[in-house]
């Protein structure tokens, strides 16, 4: 009997991985499908969300930056 831990991992065919590269929030929930690595689901989603994460510090950065130059401005 062949049971889902002692199974073969599934391997990333170039077609799909060009997709993970090109468009990663889309095709990382395919990811999901049994058969896919713990390690290759966390990296994936890391990458997936990157942007988002690198737009939300910028926005950050520039709004304290802002604030700043507001309150020094105004002294």
């Amino acid at each position: 009997m062949v049971t889902a831990a002692s199974a073969k991992p599934r391997a990333v065919n170039p077609a799909f991985m060009l997709g993970l590269v090109a468009l990663p929030i889309v095709f990382v929930w395919f990811l999901f499908l049994p058969g896919y690595g713990r390690s290759l689901r966390v990296v994936a989603l890391i990458y997936a969300f990157m942007p988002l994460i690198f737009a939300g510090v910028g926005m950050t950065v520039w709004l304290l930056i802002w604030a700043f130059m507001r309150i020094a401005s105004s002294l």
